[in-house]
């Protein structure tokens, strides 16, 4: 559990490094969901699924932010049929973040699961 959630902040706050220089809001949007996975991985005690919550929340901003991209793509395809300019470029570090943001959070919705029927 913890390594994922080290795996997912480290490279959340890897791409805000990159993306600082580029966009400031791609840079703070990651630096906060590196922010939310780091969180996780110091455990609270006293509730058993507190690192689960921060994975599954850090999942949910990073598949916000790929939707985010996805839209702003389209969006500027759009621009560029109607006019004549550059064609826009695809942000694929955000997207491919963004899937395994997915994966992981099926994971571990499927890991919750079976611990719930486990406990029944």
């Amino acid at each position: 559990m913890n390594s994922k959630l080290t795996i997912m902040s480290i490279f959340g706050f890897a791409l805000a490094g990159v993306y600082v220089l580029n966009d400031l809001f791609y840079a703070f949007s990651f630096l906060i969901i590196g922010f939310v996975f780091i969180w996780g991985v110091f455990k609270n005690k006293n509730i058993w699924y507190h690192s689960s919550a921060h994975l599954i929340v850090g999942a949910i901003l990073s598949l916000v932010l790929a939707a985010y991209e996805v839209i702003r793509f389209l969006s500027n395809i759009l621009v560029f049929i109607m006019e004549d300019g550059e064609f826009p470029l695809f942000n694929y570090p955000i997207i491919i973040y963004g899937v395994i943001s997915y994966t992981l959070f099926k994971m571990e919705m499927k890991a919750l699961k079976d611990k719930k029927n486990q406990i029944n």
